[in-house]
């Protein structure tokens, strides 16, 4: 419906708002199938979820925008395997900000901050280091990248 033409707007909202109100019933296949091809609110919704079966299906949908990925990596439901999948991903990858939204991640495994620090800028780094959200580890990490430059 959501495609259809000749579909009034109100009519496509109306329809995803539906689709999203029955996500949390609908069963695994279905959500696939949903993740690859719905229209880029109810793809959000389905990436917001968790599940990190359905993320890389998400990832490719092409209506999938930039902010629900950011929303996702700024929630609580952001967990080290779905984060990886993120940080993978050919599309998504170098974007600047979902780069620094990983790295503000308690849960982002320490091989991204590795892989994603020396690219980093200093004052993008020093934003970093004051940020609440990190780990004492993840910290340690950072100034360590940090220490090196100023070497």
């Amino acid at each position: 419906l959501c495609f259809m033409p000749g579909v009034t707007p109100d009519q496509k909202i109306a329809a995803e708002r539906m689709i999203i109100q029955r996500l949390p019933d609908v069963e695994l296949g279905s959500k696939m199938t949903l993740s690859r091809r719905a229209t880029a609110d109810v793809v959000g919704a389905i990436l917001r979820e968790g599940d990190s079966r359905l993320t890389p299906a998400c990832l490719d949908n092409p209506r999938l925008k930039e902010v629900a990925i950011l929303q996702f990596l700024n929630s609580s439901r952001a967990r080290a395997a779905t984060i990886s999948i993120i940080a993978r991903h050919e599309k998504w990858k170098n974007r600047p900000n979902l780069r620094m939204a990983i790295l503000k991640n308690r849960n982002t495994p320490d091989i991204w901050y590795t892989l994603f620090l020396p690219k980093l800028k200093t004052a993008d780094m020093n934003n970093l280091l004051m940020s609440r959200r990190l780990k004492p580890q993840q910290k340690k990490l950072v100034q360590q990248e940090l220490k090196k430059r100023c070497l």
